[in-house]
């Protein structure tokens, strides 16, 4: 009997945890074994889209997309086998998607993308997410202008778009795309696309929350869940314009504020490491206590003195009211010596107890859009709040924490406002199956505790190199590259 990818391993864990939302998480690292043991049978369904719904994206003129069931696409050497819609975890592009066994790392599968118009093109690659995928698929990417070999890690991220690379191409040039087995779990061929550079591909998941009507980078959505990946996923969107001349084409310092949520995602995601290795220096600021973290990993000794400490909607509110000062002498005026600046609240603000609390939330942040207008050179990246676990939540108030974060990733929160993304890290976290007890909260398999709404490491592990791959294309979107 053939094995199906993207089942899951039941592990094991003991978490030794003590956490509030005024202190950073601090969890186990999750032992990853070097050759996956064959994957088990779930207990129950993994849940999945109709196998039927192919991804909707926004496909600009000149763009190419093969999906593994289209024509372009061909077995080359060895036993790959199919998964269809909902006999694995994760949303494959189209019906189904190939795989090759960890036994057979000399499998390969090879796309061929025939290219009309000459320019510069961005690479992109689809898989669904599994807990079983390999660690280091690699691609190999022909072209007349070069050969491109990049090793993706497929088991932390999926079901979106993924950015391999940037290449020139001539008008009538066939750019073949090889896949290759490997030892570390099940490689993963679904589809691949090329799009003229400065577009990021927008794909929505049957069922995922609506999206921004401009091009916000790919989010990957994880088991699950949506898009992305998901989210997430961002839906279908229009194209986004060319960046001003003002824009900053030069966006290197990133800094994000959070509270512990994000020191989790950071510290157990690899987040500094990864955007490290794309070229960009990141820091950090938790709370005023523990202060400013620099690109290094090293703490700086110094705070911004962020107003009551409060990262909630209404003391971001208070904080984006600050007057910019020359030197710098408040807590805006030190975020605003970075090009890129990403802000979060903590799961708190998720509980959301009525409407009118709803629509003071949306207040507070057309407020802040309000002042990001006023800096077009500067990128901002709003990053929604973890939703609860049930125990500190009711699904009244969790449904409208999804009302929240889908408005705020939407064309009336987003459109016409170029220097503004939304990384949906909520989307992400919560519980997609709208027919569960606990739909809109935490997930099951990201919670370390019943009482505690801090996402535990395995969910920091799989959406901390979706967030920093986030930024990083949330800067060449903005930067027209």
């Amino acid at each position: 009997m053939k094995y199906r990818p993207g089942l899951f391993i039941v592990l094991t864990l003991a978490w030794i945890i003590t956490l509030s939302c005024a202190f950073p998480v601090s969890l186990e690292s999750l032992a990853q074994p070097a050759t996956p043991p064959p994957p088990q049978q779930p207990s129950a369904p993994i849940a999945a889209p109709a196998t039927s719904a192919i991804p909707s994206v926004s496909v600009p003129a000149n763009a190419i997309i093969v999906d593994n069931a289209g024509a372009g696409f061909a077995i080359q050497a060895g036993d790959w086998g199919t998964c269809r819609g909902n006999e694995c975890s994760g949303k494959p592009y189209g019906a189904d998607f190939r795989y090759a066994d960890p036994t057979c790392p000399t499998c390969r599968a090879r796309f061929e993308l025939k290219v009309a118009t000459a320019g510069s093109y961005e690479v992109f690659v689809w898989w669904p997410h599994g807990g079983d995928r390999a660690t280091d698929t690699p691609f190999t990417i022909q072209a007349a202008s070069g050969t491109h070999v990049i090793k993706v890690d497929q088991r932390n991220s999926g079901d979106d778009w993924f950015w391999l690379v940037t290449l020139n191409a001539q008008a009538g040039e066939t750019i073949t795309i090889t896949v290759g087995g490997t030892k570390t779990g099940f490689a993963n061929a679904d589809a691949v696309a090329l799009f003229p550079s400065g577009v990021a591909p927008q794909a929505q998941p049957p069922s995922a929350p609506t999206a921004a009507t401009r091009a916000q980078p790919t989010q990957v959505a994880a088991p699950q869940p949506t898009t992305a990946r998901a989210q997430p996923t961002q839906a279908a969107a229009p194209q986004p314009t060319a960046p001003s001349q003002a824009a900053n084409r030069g966006a290197r310092k990133i800094i994000f504020l959070h509270h512990s949520t994000g020191q989790g995602l950071i510290e157990q995601g690899n987040v500094r490491q990864r955007l490290t290795a794309l070229g960009y220096e990141f820091y950090d600021h938790g709370y005023n206590g523990d202060g400013l973290t620099l690109a290094n990993g090293q703490a700086a000794g110094m705070d911004f003195d962020i107003p009551d400490d409060n990262t909630d909607p209404d003391g971001l509110n208070t904080l984006f009211a600050q007057p910019l000062h020359t030197p710098p002498d408040n807590a805006f005026s030190r975020l605003m010596q970075y090009d890129v600046i990403a802000f979060k609240s903590c799961f708190p603000t998720s509980d959301i107890q009525s409407d009118a609390q709803l629509a003071e939330y949306k207040t507070y942040y057309r407020n802040i859009r309000a002042v990001i207008d006023r800096y077009p050179q500067k990128i901002f990246i709003a990053v929604t709040p973890p939703p609860n676990v049930p125990n500190a939540t009711s699904r009244e108030a969790a449904a409208r924490a999804r009302a929240w974060v889908n408005w705020l990733k939407s064309p009336e929160f987003l459109s016409g406002h170029p220097n503004l993304f939304t990384f949906d890290f909520f989307n992400l976290l919560a519980e997609s199956n709208t027919g569960a007890r606990d739909y809109n909260m935490l997930r099951a398999a990201y919670r370390a505790d019943p009482n505690d709404s801090h996402p535990n490491e395995r969910a920091n592990r799989e959406i901390g190199p979706q967030f920093a791959d986030f930024v990083a294309q949330a800067i060449k979107t903005f930067s027209g590259k």
